[in-house]
């Protein structure tokens, strides 16, 4: 996975985008699946986020896993899975006007 946050990084470094944040997010937790046998699984995340100045775009790169064990298995059980996601960023404040009456 630091081969792919290296890369995430180099490719916007070399396009000259600059990126106004940048976070990183990590989880743990369990996942409910009735396919195990006490219908739980074990799990976690780690996130780089991005999100550019010049551009309204963010993209996030993360792996996640949900595994019984050091050493999966069963079928129903993730070892490492990939993705990146891109979103488009508006302004909230741009789409919505609210009257606050006291």
């Amino acid at each position: 996975m630091n081969r792919l946050y290296l890369l995430s990084i180099t490719i916007i470094a070399a396009s000259g985008l600059r990126a106004v944040d940048l976070g990183i997010r990590m989880g743990q937790g369990g996942y409910l699946d009735d396919r195990a046998s006490d219908g739980k699984l074990g799990g976690g995340q780690i996130c780089l986020d991005l999100r550019f100045s010049n551009i309204p775009l963010a993209l996030s790169f993360s792996e996640e896993y949900y595994t019984k064990s050091s050493d999966p298995v069963h079928p129903y059980e993730i070892e490492s899975l990939i993705m990146v996601e891109a979103f488009y960023v508006y302004p909230i404040s741009d789409r919505i006007s609210v009257s606050w009456r006291s």
